[in-house]
């Protein structure tokens, strides 16, 4: 008998069924059965072992490769940041520069002014050849 009667499927008769058969079978037979049991488990072990090995190996590169793409993205933000830093103070300075000559042109038009209104020029002639405002030519 190699079938279970019907309605004996279930897994309780089953084991049973797979208990009477086991127990037919000669010493030799019982011990190359339990043998070859343990050699499956062992091997189902290995696979075990050896896929969650491979899962964390994978994971392992995984997090290394993430890491590794982190570092680059991080150095080129790092390296755009410094040289924005480095124009905007380029920036700074030429604007620092153009202020500096424009404060000189300024004061040289004030001496003009001045050695213009000394020499006796009319205050709306001075306004004019400088570009100084009427009301500054007039306080000097």
């Amino acid at each position: 008998m190699t079938e279970p009667p019907a309605g004996y499927e279930k897994p309780i008769f089953q084991e049973a069924f797979g208990l009477a058969e086991y127990s037919k079978l000669t010493k030799e037979e019982q011990m190359a059965y339990q043998s070859s049991i343990n050699s499956l488990r062992d091997y189902n072990a290995t696979l075990s072992y050896a896929e969650k090995r491979g899962l964390e190996k994978g994971l392992e590169k995984g997090r290394r490769l993430e890491r590794e793409i982190a570092e680059k993205e991080i150095a080129t933000f790092q390296a755009k940041a410094e040289q924005a830093i480095a124009e905007k103070q380029k920036a700074e300075a030429e604007i620092q520069k153009a202020e500096a000559e424009i404060q000189k042109i300024y004061s040289d038009k004030l001496e003009s002014a001045r050695k213009m209104k000394k020499a006796g020029l009319s205050l709306a002639q001075i306004s004019d050849f400088t570009s100084l405002p009427l009301d500054i030519v007039e306080k000097l």
